[in-house]
């Protein structure tokens, strides 16, 4: 799980190196790599990504658990 980092606003280009590097993994067949982008109520663009082995025995509830959290960091703050 990783959320790059936003103090410089290089994160776009981070969120993308990582992308790439991820893409020229000879191995990326055996991870589930979810990604979120979003800009939440600061205005400040986020990015960030979960990869998990294909294997892991909790695949599925990880993903879900990331999508939800995904989810609640878009609501806008009351």
């Amino acid at each position: 799980l990783y959320i790059c980092a936003t103090g410089d606003g290089m994160q776009k280009s981070r969120f993308q190196l990582f992308l790439r590097w991820f893409k020229s993994y000879k191995h990326r067949y055996l991870y589930e790599i979810r990604t979120v982008e979003d800009v939440m109520d600061d205005n400040i663009p986020n990015y960030g990504a979960i990869i998990v082995e294909k294997t892991h025995p909790d695949l599925e509830l990880i993903m879900t658990r990331f999508d939800e959290l995904a989810a609640f960091l878009k609501k806008p703050l009351q």
